[in-house]
């Protein structure tokens, strides 16, 4: 509540810095922080001026206890009601990453280097125009209006670059995982990227998610200089 207080004091503010944005992208705790508050007034205002909105939700620790899942739930339910697509993002995945030596202050990074990395992916996505293009329509049909979103990033070199990228990018490991995907968006950047790297991919991507006749996967491809 005083976080939302606070940018409603800003409304006008907020409402001239949207203005004129193809894509919003707000990143907030659904802890029930100050963040929270501020940020659906953002997916609100963004709504209203018809900018299309990503919300990357991070999760709150389990051991927080059940109010703060109560808090969450709430959060989830506000950004769903405005945002285009919401990404979750779980904080207790982090738990799973950390070896003994590991600090708690790596673990928040790693959070920070995961919502870097999709915000990156969308960037590349938007901006660059590919051999095979995927884009701003692309995305937004992929994510507009569904339940959850998940991304991945996958990086690899060698013989086995193709299948080994997408391994890293489908186990990706704060996103949560959804039942049913019913748009894919595949995007291969490379070296002279090879037809069979591109049929392993597709072919990896297709065996791994779940979908059904109405699923629609769509490849885009940049071949680097």
């Amino acid at each position: 509540e005083i976080g939302l207080a606070a940018a409603e004091e800003s409304t006008k503010a907020i409402v001239s810095l949207l203005q004129g944005s193809d894509l919003v992208v707000v990143v907030f705790s659904a802890a029930g922080g100050t963040g929270g508050g501020g940020a659906s007034l953002f997916l609100k205002k963004a709504k209203e001026l018809q900018i299309p909105c990503i919300a990357f939700v991070i999760q709150p620790f389990e051991a927080e206890g059940p109010k703060k899942k109560i808090m969450e739930n709430k959060g989830l339910e506000e950004a769903r009601k405005h945002a285009d697509a919401v990404i979750l993002i779980d904080n207790n995945q982090i738990f799973k990453l950390a070896t003994k030596s590991t600090t708690f202050q790596s673990c928040l990074e790693m959070v920070s280097q995961e919502i870097f990395q999709a915000i990156k992916i969308l960037l590349l996505i938007i901006e660059q125009h590919g051999q095979v293009h995927v884009d701003f329509n692309d995305v937004l049909s992929a994510i507009r209006e569904k339940e959850s979103v998940v991304f991945g990033l996958g990086v690899a070199s060698g013989t086995n670059r193709a299948l080994n990228a997408l391994e890293k990018a489908i186990h990706t490991p704060f996103a949560n995982k959804t039942d049913k995907y019913l748009n894919i968006l595949i995007y291969i950047r490379g070296n002279q990227v090879l037809a069979h790297e591109v049929e392993q991919i597709l072919a990896g991507a297709f065996k791994f998610f779940s979908y059904d006749e109405q699923t629609l996967m769509k490849p885009g491809i940049i071949y680097n200089d």
